[in-house]
């Protein structure tokens, strides 16, 4: 199983910070880089509407008091500052972003990183970023998968053009495309199952949040018989997000139980996300504790 580790989106933020993170993932042995994805929060989010907020303090790290650097940028500057780790979205937006410039984007990201990319698609739950960028809340699947296809057009280095309910356009070539080529690999990144069985045919994973062995085992079922049905044939990874007790004073048992649990549930993919410090002193020690977890199991 592959090991990633999350960016330190919301720590101190500089080149010479991030260099240190991503030379001390490297030198621990883990696989892969990951950032999530949001551009604007209200000023206050409430605590009921996150779906998961079950175990996090109180001062977590997703809501207004602290920053969040874009992810798009800050995963470019990891795969700049990395030689060969895995660089994942975990997960994107892209209902908030026009698929055209984003397709160029990412296209750009894979070719200059060799192929290292693995795109994490979502649909989010913030309402309120979705209505500060003027896209419906209730329109988010509807969009994502018109995008995919967009996107996946793009990536094929032809003239394309689209028809379609939110995005209409003549045929255009947009170049470079992926090192992956065309299948760039995309990945699902939610645990809502309807979702998934209508994307499972056109993308290359699936990547849920803190999944049980139930979901895994639902979320294959539900993606096999998808595929099956389109006639997908092509490998497909299962992934998954988590957070780890990290700090000094958790238990270690608790992490490599998660690791365990997740290995013994066929995860191909492991990023761990949501247990970074806000200084890279505290950061690298908990690079550090994973490492020591990875090693004892």
């Amino acid at each position: 199983m592959k090991t990633g580790i999350a960016l330190p989106q919301s720590a101190e933020l500089g080149l010479r910070a991030l260099r240190d993170f991503v030379d001390t993932a490297q030198a621990a042995g883990l696989d892969s880089l990951w950032v999530g994805d949001h551009l604007v929060f209200p000023p206050e989010v409430d605590r009921a509407t996150y779906p998961y907020i079950e175990g996090m303090h109180s001062g977590a790290h997703l809501f207004s008091d602290r920053q969040w650097s874009e992810s798009i940028v800050t995963l470019t500057a990891g795969g700049a500052l990395s030689e060969a780790m895995e660089l994942g979205f975990g997960v994107l937006l892209p209902a908030l972003r026009n698929p055209l410039i984003l397709a160029k984007q990412l296209a750009t990201m894979d070719a200059l990183s060799g192929g290292r990319l693995i795109v994490g698609i979502g649909v989010g739950w913030l309402r309120q970023e979705y209505q500060a960028l003027g896209v419906p809340f209730e329109e988010r699947v509807e969009r994502l998968v018109e995008q995919l296809e967009i996107m996946r057009l793009m990536w094929t280095g032809e003239p394309a053009g689209y028809q379609g309910r939110f995005w209409s356009f003549d045929p255009v070539i947009a170049l470079p495309v992926p090192a992956q080529g065309r299948r760039l690999r995309v990945w699902y990144g939610g645990n809502n199952l309807g979702v998934l069985g209508r994307l499972a045919p056109a993308v290359e994973g699936w990547l849920p949040y803190e999944p049980s062995d139930a979901d895994l085992s639902a979320g294959r079922a539900a993606a096999s018989r998808a595929r099956a049905a389109a006639g997908a044939d092509e490998p497909f990874t299962i992934a998954a997000v988590t957070r780890l007790p990290l700090m000094g004073d958790q238990e270690p048992g608790r992490a490599r139980s998660v690791i365990e649990r997740s290995r013994a549930g066929g995860v191909e993919h492991l990023a761990v996300l949501s247990s970074m410090g806000r200084s890279a002193e505290d950061n690298r020690a908990r690079i550090e504790r994973l490492k020591e977890v990875l090693d004892s199991g």
